[in-house]
């Protein structure tokens, strides 16, 4: 339930800027903010313990953009960005070790593009198209896709 719990919560706080954390002691610490705030990310922890931040959106502006914390130096890096600007997508971790992107909002449509993104080796990779875009979907480590019904297109 831990897991859970500090995934939504970054989701949260990335909104602001800051970024806190469960520490081993059961307390929350603030650490170093992401390069924009934005709401309506992805974020996937890995198992070697850093967290991928996808995408997103600041107001009418959408981003492409991946960052990846890393706790061990502290910081936030760039990595490779999505093919689309994109929030309301739905991101999971693999088996592998990938990070499964699909779906979203870019602004002006909803996506039906389903992503691979290694974060071993920074290499991102278009997998197969969903057969219907979907503006908020919830996914599974095995890429299920499971989708809202159809929504308006306004941001609120």
């Amino acid at each position: 339930m831990q897991r859970v719990q500090r995934v939504v919560f970054l989701a949260m706080a990335v909104a602001i800027g800051s970024v806190p954390r469960l520490a081993l002691a059961d307390s929350w610490t603030t650490v170093a903010p992401l390069s924009g705030a934005r709401e309506g990310l992805g974020a996937v922890g890995l198992p070697d313990g850093r967290i991928v931040a996808v995408g997103g959106h600041r107001g009418p502006s959408f981003f492409s953009l991946v960052e990846i914390y890393d706790p061990a130096s502290g910081k936030w890096s760039v990595a490779t960005a999505m093919p689309t600007p994109r929030a309301g997508q739905a991101s999971a971790l693999a088996q592998d070790g990938s990070v499964y992107v699909a779906g979203g909002f870019d602004g002006e449509r909803n996506l039906n593009s389903f992503v691979m993104y290694d974060p071993k080796s920074d290499i991102r990779s278009e997998g197969p198209p969903m057969p219907t875009a979907r503006p908020a979907p919830l996914a599974a480590p095995s890429a299920y896709a499971v989708g809202q019904a159809q929504v308006q297109n306004t941001v609120v």
